[in-house]
């Protein structure tokens, strides 16, 4: 069975996956990191980036995101709530 998680107003440039807590992070082109969880389709989005992401990575012994795009600047993102907007 295929499914769609659809939210993002750009290209999809990374993706990384937390196995354990069935969750997907996305970035795209729209400057935003997605906090996808597979099991409820419920979805936080990350906003702190002023120009186009092209890669997200993830932790899973600190629960940290990690983002980085064109406008040269990594961020870090720590104990996510579900559900909620943030920025950072």
């Amino acid at each position: 069975k295929a499914y769609m998680l659809i939210g993002h107003e750009g290209i999809v440039r990374g993706l990384a996956l937390d196995v354990d807590a069935n969750i997907l992070h996305s970035c795209s082109e729209d400057k935003k990191v997605k906090v996808w969880n597979l099991k409820s389709g419920d979805c936080v989005t990350l906003f702190g980036h002023t120009k186009f992401l092209r890669a997200v990575t993830f932790d899973p012994e600190s629960k940290t995101i990690y983002s980085t795009g064109d406008d040269a600047r990594i961020k870090m993102w720590q104990n996510q709530p579900s559900g909620k907007r943030r920025s950072g």
